[in-house]
């Protein structure tokens, strides 16, 4: 037991000492440079959807898929991408809004690029696919209503979340087909001979006439279903061509009146009849706007006004469903038996929807809500209000078109397919919109003669391009602009080697393919002419030409740029910087085309030019590459500008921060200082190897004998050095270093004991350790070389700096997982805690405290700490706080090494120890009730009254029952006591931390047949008992307790109260 002793006397020596001074465990650690890594490192984006595009409208059935366009616009190639698809399916109905009617009805994963998968990289500054990439998961057969895709991509290494998503709406509406037929009255067929003699005919003027009749129906093509939209203004052109054709007109109903639309000035064009009366006109609802609506709503016959949604209505022509509407028109041709032909084409149709509301719908209702005045909703107009939308297409584009033809024996004709175009940012065949630069324009030539073996058409197309910036460029025979050299602007296509003039010989079709330069971005007008060039007779000119208008857009490139410079980016430094793009609308010949420039933008917004030394090609990617020496230090951030060959540009920003670097040595230039800072004047500090001052250095600054912190023993210094600072601190400091170099002695060595940097605090008369981490040792001069560094912060403190040799250690590496600080009443402050840990025999935790700025400020001296060195101890109580104080509380692991800082945790909470401040409570009123006495009360000055409590005893000094409120009502029922006699009732406030003060008394005396009461507490006594004493016969119960008692005790006394657990002798 004696030999116990002197070890808990040291234990308890380290434990009650306060904490002077630590050393981190030091360990070889030589640091390296670190990189910034501000640039885009690993950046996989996903640009857009390419098909469908928004909006597109399809037929219930019609097969669904999905392209995307994904991109690497990082530093880094990306190895894994996994792409999750969402179908939504919105029913927007009254009450809810667009946004919140989705619900999901598929969802699809799909792994793009992986180790199995075909792609297993994307390398910097590449496009997933090359192009658009298909999700082949994605394959869903159309059902009737209006959707979204939602799509996202995941990589484990992007470090940039917030371009990973796109959406995109469509609608789906029930298949329906507009069937528009035309045929000859004479053989009800679509051809006619001009030969016939025994056609008759009848003509208003002079000529040869003959009879067509165009007929409308339409209908689901599954007739099997209900339809739930309503058709309406069903619109059909007829055409003539114009050649041999003296006259065309529509026959009314009664045969008077008719309309007569051939015009000889159209020349090659066709002349034009549009139907729009297919049905019965009707008058119908087309939209609603707010109103007020007047009506009997419960049939009492009072007409209440309400605010609702009045139909506008219109006149429509409703076309009954498989119902067929035929309309008679004539043609009057000049005998020549020149070929004629009359084309019937289905044009546009309103749609109404009955069960759903198309998101056109809501895009018109969200935009008429709009006030123009301020720029935002209104609110008046709902989203789910229905509209009529206009379409042109149906679900079978082949029932669309009807043609007759008129001829003699023999017909020769050609003819020009509608117009398509190959563009790169879009798969449909028919864009809206291409890109800028070289696009594929696509024509088809069809054989419309009556002898294909035999007949052997030579052809040429012209077109015309037009541009909305005035310029129009004609091309004459585009097959035989063969190269570029050729045709700089437009030429035949390179894939297309041979050439492609002939149709006949048993050809019907052939494909002409041309590239076009669009030169700048606006709307092209595209007019291509077909023409038989060996000596045939095109006998019908109308369908030798096709026209097409689309819109040219230039895509501004995507920036890629990276900077790789060391930490901190100092003056004088030099840095590699490059800089490349990504142009997905490019054509593949001019995707890395790019001007790059590189500037820097100071602070002040100014802007400073910087040279691109070097533009490197590598591999399919450029670079503006090269080596910068910074010479600025009032900057703000480097921009990179990328752009493409048409003008488009864009930029990217990467912020940097160029310091100023000073180095300072001592005299032996065994320590050296180096600071990175910001600052209107220059650093300067001085480091003398004259500690004492007495103008020589010798061995009287040597530091002996120190004690340092915790750490038993004393020391001796091997280095030593003032450090004093001249000029003023600057603004803002950047990493500090500071290497320190020392003869380590033998034992040391042996010791595996290292060097430690301590400061001598002058205000506290102690020495304060600095971390430090070994950095070199010299085994032939036995130097050692340690390191302090810090990013930011302060500047070391002037004064005296020594490096002492220690043994090694390390703080616990136990820390603090949670905490919690709290008041309770009477202004005590519970503070608990969870260790992620079992701390070590000779490790503690340490609790730190104060009203200052933080737990270790003792500007105010009520700065102190607990020192808990049971390992199972979680909580402790502070009392010694001031009321209405905050108090700053710091929890962490300590040893005799030091504490672990980054286990610490720290909190504040207020000290509160009285309800304050203290209310006024008047006028308490005892009501008797049945079985409850009511207690009301008057209060003031409640602002810090959490809730109330009314409490009730025989004896005022001991009110031993109560019962509380849930809030501040002033107002309590309590239940009404069974015993007979004066009651005392109290009314108490109760803080938020349960603090508590009695206020407001009143009495109420039930021992009489009537319940008296005195609402003052100070009433006389009523009835049999005197004030504060018993009733008579609780006495006799009083003593028989007591006398039980007594025996009890007696036989505990005799009996030793022993147990097995207890070995303990008892001397009563």
């Amino acid at each position: 037991m004696m030999k116990l002793i002197p070890q808990l006397t040291i234990l308890l020596m380290f434990l009650i000492t306060p904490f002077l001074g630590i050393v981190p465990a030091p360990e070889l650690n030589i640091e390296n440079q670190e990189r910034m890594a501000d640039s885009q490192n690993h950046e996989i984006t996903l640009l857009g959807v390419t098909y469908p595009s928004e909006n597109t409208i399809f037929r219930n059935g019609e097969l669904v898929e999905l392209t995307v366009l994904i991109a690497n616009l990082g530093i880094s190639s990306i190895n894994d991408l996994e792409i999750e698809v969402g179908l939504w399916k919105s029913n927007v109905e009254e009450g809810l809004s667009f946004e919140d009617s989705w619900e999901l009805e598929e969802f699809w994963t799909h792994s793009a690029i992986c180790d199995e998968c075909y792609e297993s990289e994307l390398t910097s500054g590449e496009i997933l696919g090359g192009n658009d990439y298909d999700i082949p998961e994605v394959s869903w057969f159309a059902e009737t209503g209006d959707y979204r895709f939602i799509v996202d991509i995941f990589s484990s290494t992007d470090n940039n979340l917030s371009n990973n998503q796109v959406t995109l709406d469509f609608s789906v509406y029930q298949s329906f087909d507009v069937y528009t037929d035309i045929t000859w009255n004479h053989n009800g067929g679509d051809t006619l001979d001009l030969d016939d003699n025994s056609i008759s005919t009848t003509c208003p003027a002079t000529g040869i006439c003959y009879d067509f009749n165009v007929e409308v129906i339409w209908g689901l093509l599954d007739s099997s279903e209900e339809e739930n939209f309503e058709l309406r203004d069903i619109v059909v052109e007829v055409n003539v061509t114009n050649a041999g054709v003296l006259d065309a007109f529509m026959i009314n109903s009664t045969g008077v009146n008719n309309t007569h639309f051939y015009d000889d000035a159209e020349g090659q064009k066709e002349s034009s009849y549009y139907i729009s009366d297919v049905g019965t006109r009707k008058r119908v609802v087309t939209s609603y706007i707010p109103g007020t609506v007047s009506e009997d709503l419960d049939g009492d016959g009072t007409v209440e006004e309400f605010d609702s949604y009045l139909p506008v209505g219109e006149n429509r022509y409703m076309a009954q469903m498989y119902q067929t509407h035929e309309f008679g028109g004539t043609i009057q041709v000049d005998g020549s038996n020149n070929a004629v032909q009359i084309e019937a084409r289905l044009v546009s149709f309103k749609i109404w929807q009955n069960e759903t509301i198309p998101v056109e719908c809501v895009l018109n209702n969200l935009e008429m809500d709009i006030d123009p005045s301020t720029g935002e909703a209104n609110g008046t107009i709902p989203e789910w209000l229905p509209c009529e939308v206009e379409l042109t297409k149906d679900s079978d584009e082949g029932t669309d078109i009807a043609i007759l033809i008129a001829s003699d024996s023999t017909i020769d004709d050609i003819s020009l397919g509608p117009i398509t175009i190959e563009s790169l940012i879009s798969r449909s065949p028919t864009p809206t919109e291409i890109s800028q630069g070289a696009n594929n324009i696509i024509f088809e030539i069809f054989y419309n003669g009556d002898d294909v073996s035999n007949d052997n058409y030579e052809f040429a197309v012209d077109i015309i391009i037009n541009s909305t910036y005035g310029k129009l460029q004609e091309f004459i025979d585009i097959n035989s602009l063969e190269t570029v050299e050729d045709s700089p602007t437009g030429h035949r296509c390179n894939v297309q080697r041979e050439d492609h003039k002939f149709v006949g010989n048993g050809v019907y079709e052939e494909i002409l393919c041309f590239t076009y330069y669009f030169p700048v971005a606006g709307t092209y007008d595209i007019s291509a002419n077909v023409r038989i060039v060996n000596g045939y007779n095109d006998e019908i000119s109308s369908n030798d030409v096709s026209e097409y208008s689309v819109s040219v857009s230039n895509q501004a490139p995507y920036v890629i740029m990276e900077l790789d410079a060391n930490k901190p980016l100092t003056l004088q430094d030099s840095f590699l910087i490059k800089l490349s793009g990504v142009d997905y609308d490019s054509p593949s010949d001019n995707s890395k085309n790019f001007r790059f420039d590189l500037s820097l933008v100071a602070e002040d917004g100014s802007s400073t030019p910087l040279a691109c030394t070097d533009e490197v090609q590598n591999g399919a990617t450029k670079f503006c590459e090269g080596r910068i020496t910074t010479q600025w230090l009032r900057s703000s951030h480097l921009r990179g500008l990328v752009t493409d060959i048409f003008g488009a540009s864009s930029s990217y920003d990467i912020p940097i921060t160029v310091w100023a670097r000073e180095v300072f040595e001592n005299p032996s230039k065994k320590a050296v200082y180096e600071v990175s800072y910001r600052s209107e004047s220059r650093l300067s500090l001085e480091m003398s190897n004259d500690v004492n001052g007495d103008g020589n250095v010798n061995s009287q600054d040597e530091q002996k004998g120190v004690t340092l912190g915790n750490l038993p023993g004393t020391y001796d210094s091997v280095s030593q050095w003032k450090l004093t600072q001249i000029s003023d601190s600057p603004e803002t400091v950047g990493i500090q270093k500071l290497d320190v170099t020392f003869q380590l002695p033998d034992e040391s060595i042996q010791e595996d004991s290292n060097g430690t940097l301590w400061y001598f605090n002058d205000e506290l008369s102690l020495w304060e350790n600095l971390p430090t981490a070994v950095s070199a040792f010299d085994g032939f001069s036995k130097e050692q070389t340690i390191r302090w560094s810090q990013d930011g912060g302060a500047l070391l403190s002037s004064g005296l700096y020594a490096v002492f040799v220690a043994k090694q250690g390390n703080p616990p590496s136990v820390g603090i997982a949670s905490e919690s600080v709290v008041n309770l009443a009477g202004g005590v402050v519970e503070v608990s805690w969870e260790l992620d840990g079992t701390l070590k025999s000779d490790d503690w935790l340490a609790i730190y405290y104060s009203s200052g700025s933080n737990a270790f400020d003792n500007s105010n001296g009520d700065a102190g700490s607990k020192i808990i060195t049971n390992r199972f101890t979680e909580t402790w109580q502070f009392s010694d706080g001031v009321h209405n104080t905050n108090y700053k509380f710091t929890l962490r692991t300590e040893n005799a090494y030091g504490p672990n800082l980054e286990g610490a945790k720290s909190n504040i909470t207020l000290v509160d120890n009285a309800v304050d401040p203290e209310p006024v409570v008047s006028n308490v009123v005892l009501t008797p009730q049945s079985s409850n006495i009511l207690v009301t009360w008057e209060s003031s000055n409640t602002m810090d009254v959490h809730h109330w409590k009314v409490c009730r005893g025989v004896d005022p000094n001991s009110l031993g029952t109560c019962q509380e409120s849930t809030g501040t009502s002033e107002q309590m029922v309590t239940p009404k006591p069974s015993i007979k006699v004066k009651w005392f009732y109290a009314v108490i406030a109760v803080d938020e931390y349960n603090n508590q003060i009695q206020l407001g008394q009143a009495n109420i005396d039930l021992s009489s047949t009537g319940d008296l009461i005195d609402n003052n507490g100070d009433g006389d006594t009523i009835g049999t008992q005197v004030e504060g004493s018993l009733p008579s016969w609780t006495v006799p119960a009083i003593g028989g307790v007591i006398l039980l008692s007594v025996i009890i005790g007696v036989l505990l006394v005799v009996r030793g109260g022993s147990t097995d657990e207890l070995d303990q002798d008892w001397d009563y």
